[in-house]
């Protein structure tokens, strides 16, 4: 790798940041005729996810049916990423919105997505939280540069993180840790652990 940077016309293409993506997809939407807000913009990376190939196919889409890209016209055509149905689904129940936390969680479970990876998505979820709360009130950009996560997933992190103590979020690990565990040696109804467990992070 190092060779190669050294000696040869070596370029890099790694991930865009969120403020790069949005530039790009409100140029490209520009190039192809159509109009794209930066606000719009922001919102389609947060409903998708920040991978540019997917990005493109959907921004193509949305240009095909409206030139004029809406937030309404994402949330008609465009699924939301499981990672990003996860951030609303946590947002919903620490906010005590549990209607609406375990209808995300019915719709993944129709979707097919096993309760385990739903567990394992959480898992990341808390594991992110813990770390940005341990931050204190470091700038998102050097939590981002510390932690190596996302600054997409900072932002949406430390609305969450607002709400909680250290404390209580050790807490909400171990009750994820005992549904995990009970779930491996026992038969136990893993759907209504987890239902009971969304419940109980808006309490």
């Amino acid at each position: 790798y190092k060779k190669l940077r050294k000696e040869t016309d070596f370029k890099e293409f790694g991930e865009l940041d969120t403020p790069a993506l949005v530039a790009w997809l409100t140029q490209y939407a520009e190039t192809a005729g159509g109009a794209l807000t930066r606000q719009t913009a922001d919102f389609l990376i947060q409903r998708v996810g920040v991978n540019q190939l997917l990005l493109k196919s959907e921004l193509d889409k949305l240009l095909a049916y409206n030139p004029t890209v809406s937030e309404e016209n994402i949330k008609l055509l465009c699924d939301p990423s499981l990672q990003s149905t996860i951030f609303e689904l946590m947002d919903a129940a620490f906010a005590g919105n549990h209607r609406r936390a375990l209808e995300l969680y019915d719709e993944q479970r129709a979707q097919q997505v096993d309760p385990r990876e739903l567990i394992g998505l959480l898992v990341w979820q808390l594991h992110t939280i813990a770390l940005v709360k341990s931050m204190g009130q470091v700038s998102s950009s050097d939590i981002a540069s510390k932690t190596k996560l996302r600054p997409f997933v900072i932002q949406k992190t430390s609305r969450i993180t607002s709400r909680l103590s250290m404390r209580h979020i050790k807490s909400l690990i171990a009750d994820l840790l005992s549904i995990d565990q009970a779930a491996k040696v026992s038969s136990i109804d893993l759907d209504e652990a987890l239902r009971l467990y969304l419940l109980k992070l808006g309490s």
